[in-house]
């Protein structure tokens, strides 16, 4: 008998560089990027790009990938930020 590895890509089209949000310690302030296919998330809850609001607590932001897009295998695809 034979044996054999399939490997299967996810269709869509490749998220190439998945861009981390940044983090202000100075003013505590997260700025989500605009990233063509990512969607990303605080609490599940989507959040458009640009500056958010202060915070006061430890908080994670993760990136998904949208409809018709995928991320490479072992991308980072959160952060957590913590004023």
């Amino acid at each position: 008998p034979f044996s054999a590895v399939v490997v299967t890509r996810p269709e869509g089209t490749l998220v190439e560089s998945l861009t981390a949000p940044s983090f202000d310690g100075t003013t505590n302030v997260i700025t989500i990027p605009a990233v063509t296919g990512v969607v990303y998330t605080i609490d599940e809850e989507v959040v458009a790009a640009g500056a958010l609001p202060a915070i006061t607590s430890a908080t994670e932001v993760v990136a998904s990938a949208a409809d018709g897009y995928y991320f490479p295998a072992n991308t980072t695809r959160s952060w957590t930020y913590t004023p």
